[in-house]
């Protein structure tokens, strides 16, 4: 019976039968090997990268309608913030600065990175349960807002309406 590999006396290399002559022959024709095909791959990445990709271009009248749609937004926000600093729409200004109360007390709290994690939490929790508890939900807004609308009537009623309410008049320039 013969034996082969290490078994034979003849080194193996790495298991596999391959003796260690073959080996480094073999590595010694690699180079030869690329040689040969380098060319035809050169060739061949030339021709993938003289493909044709097609161009993405985007019209100028779209950035100009979005220019034009942003800037009208932008001068309704401007104009209903100038509205409620001046006190044109008084129910708007106290809703204003009953949001900014909230906001102060809430950011006493807690820093901001905080409140940003509330947000955020909220914002993916109570859609949820609104859409589980909608009957229940409505009805308690809808009291509430109830509620809230006698609570106003009757500070319009009592205090708001004596309050005058400034005009303001702009000062001619010579």
């Amino acid at each position: 019976m013969a034996k082969k590999g290490s078994e034979a006396g003849e080194p193996s290399f790495g298991g596999r039968g391959i003796k260690p002559k073959g080996a480094v022959i073999r590595s010694l024709d690699e180079p030869s090997e690329w040689g040969i095909k380098a060319p035809k791959l050169k060739d061949k990445i030339d021709e993938m990268s003289s493909t044709k990709v097609p161009r993405v271009e985007l019209l100028d009248e779209l950035f100009a309608n979005i220019g034009t749609a942003v800037g009208a937004q932008l001068n309704k926000f401007l104009g209903s913030l100038q509205d409620v600093s001046c006190g044109r729409n008084l129910k708007q200004f106290l809703l204003v600065i009953t949001g900014f109360f909230a906001a102060a007390i809430i950011g006493s709290w807690c820093n901001l990175l905080t409140v940003f994690y509330i947000g955020f939490v909220c914002s993916h929790t109570l859609p949820v349960l609104y859409e589980r508890h909608r009957d229940q939900v409505d009805e308690f807004l809808y009291n509430t807002f109830g509620l809230l609308q006698n609570q106003y009537q009757k500070l319009d009623k009592g205090v708001l309406s004596k309050v005058p309410k400034g005009i303001i008049k702009l000062k001619k320039s010579d």
